[in-house]
Protein backbone atom coordinates (compact mmCIF):
# COMPACT_ATOMS: atom_id res chain seq x y z
CA UNK A 1 0.00 0.00 0.00
CA UNK A 2 1.44 3.47 -0.86
CA UNK A 3 2.64 5.78 1.77
CA UNK A 4 0.34 8.71 -0.12
CA UNK A 5 -2.43 10.68 1.91
CA UNK A 6 -5.96 9.49 1.61
CA UNK A 7 -8.56 11.41 1.38
CA UNK A 8 -11.81 9.78 3.81
CA UNK A 9 -15.39 10.95 3.93
CA UNK A 10 -18.90 9.84 4.46
CA UNK A 11 -21.80 11.50 2.50
CA UNK A 12 -25.12 11.32 3.80
CA UNK A 13 -28.45 13.55 2.89
CA UNK A 14 -30.38 15.78 5.47
CA UNK A 15 -33.68 17.31 5.03
CA UNK A 16 -34.94 19.68 7.36
CA UNK A 17 -31.62 19.12 9.60
CA UNK A 18 -32.58 15.40 10.44
CA UNK A 19 -30.22 12.45 8.27
CA UNK A 20 -32.48 10.88 5.57
CA UNK A 21 -29.84 8.76 3.24
CA UNK A 22 -26.40 7.57 3.08
CA UNK A 23 -24.50 4.45 1.18
CA UNK A 24 -26.25 2.18 3.03
CA UNK A 25 -29.86 3.39 2.39
CA UNK A 26 -29.30 3.83 -1.05
CA UNK A 27 -27.63 0.03 -0.97
CA UNK A 28 -30.68 -1.28 0.26
CA UNK A 29 -33.10 0.45 -2.33
CA UNK A 30 -31.02 -0.24 -5.26
CA UNK A 31 -31.57 -3.75 -3.74
CA UNK A 32 -34.91 -3.44 -3.34
CA UNK A 33 -35.40 -2.45 -7.15
CA UNK A 34 -33.46 -5.23 -8.58
CA UNK A 35 -34.75 -8.01 -6.51
CA UNK A 36 -38.62 -6.51 -6.25
CA UNK A 37 -38.24 -7.90 -2.88
CA UNK A 38 -38.00 -5.64 0.87
CA UNK A 39 -37.92 -8.95 2.34
CA UNK A 40 -34.79 -10.30 -0.19
CA UNK A 41 -33.08 -6.88 -0.01
CA UNK A 42 -32.94 -6.76 3.70
CA UNK A 43 -31.88 -10.56 3.49
CA UNK A 44 -28.64 -9.95 1.16
CA UNK A 45 -28.06 -6.67 3.06
CA UNK A 46 -28.57 -9.08 6.78
CA UNK A 47 -30.91 -6.79 8.64
CA UNK A 48 -34.53 -7.32 9.13
CA UNK A 49 -37.53 -7.22 6.94
CA UNK A 50 -39.06 -4.80 9.86
CA UNK A 51 -35.55 -2.52 10.17
CA UNK A 52 -35.94 -2.55 6.14
CA UNK A 53 -39.46 -1.46 5.96
CA UNK A 54 -39.26 1.48 8.88
CA UNK A 55 -35.97 2.94 7.23
CA UNK A 56 -37.58 3.14 3.70
CA UNK A 57 -41.14 4.43 5.58
CA UNK A 58 -39.30 6.97 7.83
CA UNK A 59 -37.23 8.13 4.48
CA UNK A 60 -40.90 8.69 2.58
CA UNK A 61 -42.06 10.35 5.92
CA UNK A 62 -39.46 12.83 6.18
CA UNK A 63 -39.76 14.06 2.39
CA UNK A 64 -43.36 13.23 2.41
CA UNK A 65 -43.01 11.28 -1.18
CA UNK A 66 -42.88 7.77 -1.82
CA UNK A 67 -40.12 6.15 -2.80
CA UNK A 68 -41.33 3.21 -3.09
CA UNK A 69 -44.46 1.15 -4.90
CA UNK A 70 -45.88 -2.27 -3.65
CA UNK A 71 -47.99 -4.43 -6.16
CA UNK A 72 -49.39 -7.39 -4.25
CA UNK A 73 -50.78 -10.57 -5.50
CA UNK A 74 -51.55 -11.80 -8.68
CA UNK A 75 -50.46 -15.19 -10.35
CA UNK A 76 -46.28 -14.81 -9.34
CA UNK A 77 -46.53 -13.21 -6.11
CA UNK A 78 -46.59 -9.15 -5.25
CA UNK A 79 -43.48 -6.98 -6.28
CA UNK A 80 -41.47 -3.78 -4.91
CA UNK A 81 -40.34 -1.26 -6.99
CA UNK A 82 -38.80 2.15 -6.59
CA UNK A 83 -40.60 5.12 -8.10
CA UNK A 84 -39.63 7.26 -9.91
CA UNK A 85 -38.53 9.86 -7.25
CA UNK A 86 -37.05 6.73 -5.29
CA UNK A 87 -34.83 6.48 -8.82
CA UNK A 88 -34.23 10.12 -8.59
CA UNK A 89 -32.92 9.97 -4.89
CA UNK A 90 -30.87 7.14 -5.64
CA UNK A 91 -29.57 8.75 -8.22
CA UNK A 92 -28.84 12.41 -7.19
CA UNK A 93 -27.32 10.31 -3.99
CA UNK A 94 -24.66 8.17 -6.73
CA UNK A 95 -23.86 11.45 -8.80
CA UNK A 96 -23.15 13.11 -5.91
CA UNK A 97 -20.86 10.78 -4.16
CA UNK A 98 -18.87 10.10 -7.79
CA UNK A 99 -18.26 13.82 -7.26
CA UNK A 100 -16.93 13.59 -3.72
CA UNK A 101 -14.48 10.17 -5.13
CA UNK A 102 -13.08 12.59 -7.78
CA UNK A 103 -12.95 15.51 -5.69
CA UNK A 104 -10.61 12.66 -3.64
CA UNK A 105 -8.42 11.78 -5.98
CA UNK A 106 -7.58 15.45 -6.64
CA UNK A 107 -6.43 15.99 -3.17
CA UNK A 108 -4.88 13.00 -2.90
CA UNK A 109 -2.77 13.26 -5.79
CA UNK A 110 -1.59 16.82 -4.41
CA UNK A 111 -0.98 15.07 -1.16
CA UNK A 112 2.51 14.51 -2.30
CA UNK A 113 3.24 18.27 -2.05
CA UNK A 114 2.67 17.32 2.09
CA UNK A 115 4.93 15.27 2.48
CA UNK A 116 8.09 17.30 0.19
CA UNK A 117 10.98 17.99 2.04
Amino acid sequence: MGKGVKVSFKVWLEYEGRPIIGVGGVKLLKLVDNTGSISKAAEEMGVSYKFAWSYIKSIEESLGVRIVKTYRGGKGGGFTKLTERGKKLVNFYDELLNNFHQIAKIFEDKSGKILDK
